[in-house]
Order: structure tokens, then sequence, then C-alpha cells
């Protein structure tokens, strides 16, 4: 079974009162006596008050009190002859307090519950970490967030400020406790894209109007965190100038190549990103070549599979004012 408090707001629906660690305590102390006394069905629904004051517990578990609990659920388990679960009880409070022996007056020596005590090699028992909470942090049996899956095990989770926000006995068998976990790490993968859109470009030495049509391809390598952004933006505009005296059509054709790199800010289903780029423009006159720099950002949509639709914005320096965004659609490598 698992007792379970998932949240303040539930408290209600789980418990009937929130507990102390001195009530829990008490419990087991009269169920102890209730043992040495062999008032076996009283002793039995003592422990099982005990187990639903754990659940209530509104303070950490300590490792003693866990262990504690642990014994006298062993104890319970002997008595209705249920050895496996008894067993795995026993075994799991060794692991907390591999030391302790219990006193004489309450198993004496060549008691057949000491055979279930010992039965289990705790040494030998491999424990494994349980997954990180959204907030806060876990304890198990009062320690280290880390269990041993054939043992039951009390699981707390501990918010922020110091206060129990969920108290779980998980037995042998049973699932993980339902609480928010954190998310994995982001996976960084390689990207292609293709964006279509508008550049404006102004240099000292050239002009295009407001409304250039534009063609951007970008890659992005990861490095990490960060990504290394690479691309280029084509520029094409239909102008009209005067030379020698007659108005021509030219068409202008501006390369500009970027490298830089980026960082994604992650943020679910749609995911920003910003950066910052070296600029390249290549010139059909002269100067031939200019050098400038820009900030750039965007975002990407996930689409079906590694495809995302995606926004890709830039504005710097050139030889001038360069400003360039579109949209379009790409792929996670």
């Amino acid at each position: 079974m698992i007792f379970w408090l998932a949240s303040a707001h539930a408290t209600d629906a789980a418990c009937t009162a929130p507990t102390t660690e001195a009530e829990v305590d008490a419990l087991v102390v009269s169920s102890l006596e209730l043992y040495r006394e062999v008032e076996v069905d009283a002793f039995t629904a003592e422990v099982r008050r005990a187990e639903e004051a754990v659940a209530c517990l509104r303070q950490p578990l300590v490792p003693h009190l866990a262990a504690e609990i642990h014994r006298i659920r062993g104890l319970a388990s002997f008595l209705s002859r249920d050895h496996d679960a008894a067993q795995a009880s026993f075994a799991a409070a060794r692991a907390i307090e591999p030391a302790y022996e219990f006193p004489a007056s309450l198993v004496p020596d060549g008691n057949p519950a000491l055979d279930d005590y010992l039965a289990v090699e705790v040494g030998k028992l491999a424990t494994v970490p349980l997954e990180e909470p959204a907030s806060g942090s876990l304890r198990v049996d009062g320690g280290a967030p880390e269990r041993h899956p054939t043992l039951p095990a009390f699981v707390q989770w501990v918010a922020r400020d110091g206060s129990i926000s969920g108290t779980w006995l998980v037995e042998v068998g049973a699932p993980e406790p339902d609480y928010p976990r954190k998310p994995p790490p982001r996976e960084h993968h390689g990207r292609l894209a293709a964006y279509a859109g508008g550049m404006y470009y102004a240099g000292s030495t050239r002009t295009t109007h407001p409304g250039m049509v534009s063609l951007t391809v970008t890659g992005v390598v990861p490095l990490g965190p960060i990504g290394l952004d690479l691309g280029a933006s084509f520029g094409l505009v239909r102008d009209e100038v005067e030379v020698k005296d007659v108005l021509t059509t030219r068409t202008i054709n501006t390369p500009v190549l970027r490298g830089g790199l980026r960082l994604p800010i992650d943020a679910g289903r749609v995911d920003p990103w910003v950066g910052a780029v070296a600029l390249v423009a290549l010139h059909s006159a002269e100067p031939s070549v200019t050098v400038g720099g820009a900030a750039v950002g965007g975002l990407e949509i996930g689409l079906s599979g590694p495809g995302f639709f995606g926004v890709d914005l830039l504005a710097g320096y050139n030889d001038g004012l360069v400003a360039q965004g579109g949209v379009g659609v790409g792929v996670r490598l």
C-alpha cells in the first residue's frame, strides 16, 4: 500500500489531521508495549495507526524514527507469517541502523523473528537515486534521496522553505511517488533552416530601399548549451538609378555572411533564442567587402518529428544599418 500526502491542498483527502514527530514516536512506543504483552490484534492495529500517522507527518522524518517504524512493521509481518515482508522491513531498518539489536525483553535470543531480522545481507544491496523533484528536495528514510528497490521506504518531498509537501510509504514493487519531476536536461541538436522575409541595408556607399526581399539560410552547430550560428542572407530588389542622365533599372544582390554564437532560452514548445554574429557583406562595387556585427534572435515552434517553424531576426551595422527578418522552417539534425 502507499499512504499519500501529495500537497497542502490535498491534505483533507489524504489525512484526517497533520501529525508531529512526537505523535508518531508515541505510537511506536505504545505498539512495542503491546507486542511485549503479546496483544497481537491491538499491536497490529497500532502499527497501522503509526503508518497512517507517518503519511500525515508535517515534519522531516528522522532516520531513527524511520528505522523504528520499519522494525514494528517487520514484527507485524512476522506475526502474520508474511516472512518475505518481514525480512524486507527488517532489512530496511538495518540499512538505517545496522548495529541495532532488539532488547532481550522484546525479542529474546533464539526467537524465530531474529531469523527474519538477519535474513537479508543489507551490505550487498544496491541503492538507486530517485528522480529530482521540480522544486525542493527528497529524503528517503530521513536521509539521502536514494533507496533500495527491494525494500520498503519512506519518501518525503521537502519544499524549499523546509515544509513537507508530501510523505509516502513505498512498498516493495510499488511505483515511485507521484511528485512533479524536474525536467530532463535539454538535448542540444544541430539545426538547419531557411527563412524568407525582408532586408534593409543602407551602407555609406550604397542604399537599398526598405522592403528588400531576402532569403536567409542558417545552420547551428551545438557547443554544449550554446550554438555556433553560421549562415548567409541574400537580399534582392529592383532599384532605379540615373547613369549619364539615363534612368536605369538595376537589380541589387547583397549577400551578407554571418557567424557567431546563439543561446537558446528553454521555454517549452515555443523556444526563443538570442545571440550575436559578425557580418561580412559582399558587394559588386567598391568596397567589395565590408564587415560589421549584429544582434540576432528568434524563436522555434516544434512541429511533428524533428521539424520546426521558426522566426529569424537580425539588426546591426555593416557600413551602415542592416536589418533583416524572416519566417521559415527548419529541421533538428
